[in-house]
């Protein structure tokens, strides 16, 4: 087998550039710490990718690439894919793609709602709320993948963003930029990076929404330790909020027989989440995966399930 050694550098240098020179410039556009919304925009989508520690960037390989890395849905199957979240309190996020190849690309196409009730709203101190009103924010669009070099793979996805609170409402628009590395001479390795909600909002009321701008670097481990017995990977990844602080996450995943997967995971950086977990049970054209995430400072929680049928 011929080697490409060669072009790894080059190719490593773009990788690394393509998450690392553009945060100066939206670190400068996002102003101080913890100034963005959408909070929606950085729950992680899928249980599989929730119970390795939100660290599975560069190992996801079904729809929810659109929300990881759309450079991930060249390795998708054509399916449909729901995924079921409750998160803080009486916060519940839904999500659903469904990805198909189309005119020599890998598309995927998905829309994503966020709901909070029970909101006391007071126009003067009171016990007793003047009213109760709901928060509703929603996002769909597009992913566009495709090869672009030996080893070398990349998406795009474009989105609409909604957001509505009581009478108040806006709306904006956003682009997420992904690519992935798989080397062939170095089997099982796979290396992901990724911009995500690049864009801008309309004011809701008087204050204009800053999007959570972000990026993410990740590897994927998968290396022939048991052969037939097991499949094992070992996943890291690192998350930076322009406007905020890093996260990083490792997870380690063994598939039983090919069908039965057990997960663990451990987020660093985050002040209310560490240790997760999940189970998986993966058919000839369905996957069901579990995760479990317990949540600090009394916050409860994460519960979420996805399944994928393939099409």
């Amino acid at each position: 087998m011929t080697r490409t050694r060669i072009r790894t550098p080059g190719l490593l240098l773009w990788l690394i550039s393509l998450v690392v020179l553009p945060s100066s410039r939206l670190q400068a556009q996002a102003g101080n710490a913890g100034a963005t919304g959408l909070a929606f925009l950085k729950i992680g989508i899928g249980g599989q990718s929730v119970a390795l520690g939100e660290a599975a960037a560069a190992l996801v390989q079904d729809a929810s690439a659109v929300y990881w890395n759309p450079a991930g849905l060249n390795f998708a199957n054509n399916q449909v894919y729901f995924a079921h979240t409750e998160w803080l309190q009486d916060i519940r996020n839904e999500f659903l793609a469904v990805k198909f190849s189309a005119a020599g690309w890998q598309v995927g196409l998905f829309g994503q709602l966020q709901s909070i009730d029970g909101i006391e709203q007071r126009d003067r101190p009171s016990e007793i709320p003047t009213s109760i009103i709901q928060a509703r924010d929603v996002a769909f669009g597009v992913s566009l993948a495709r090869k672009l070099a030996a080893d070398f793979w990349g998406g795009v996805t474009l989105k609409y963003i909604g957001e509505r609170i009581w009478t108040y409402a806006a709306n904006g628009m956003a682009a997420d930029l992904g690519v992935l590395w798989k080397p062939t001479w170095m089997p099982g390795i796979s290396l992901a990076a990724s911009l995500h909600n690049l864009g801008r909002m309309e004011q809701v009321r008087y204050e204009r929404v800053r999007l959570p701008a972000m990026a993410r670097l990740a590897l994927a481990y998968r290396p022939d330790v048991f052969g037939n017995r097991a499949d094992v990977a070992v996943v890291a990844g690192l998350r930076k909020v322009f406007s905020g602080g890093w996260n990083t996450g490792l997870g380690a995943e063994s598939v039983l027989g090919g069908r039965f997967a057990l997960r663990l995971g451990y987020r660093m950086g985050s002040e209310i989440q560490g240790v997760s977990a999940g189970i998986g049970v993966l058919g000839t054209s369905y996957r069901l995966d579990y995760a479990y995430a317990p949540l600090q400072l009394d916050f409860g929680n994460v519960h979420q399930i996805s399944f994928s049928l393939s099409l």
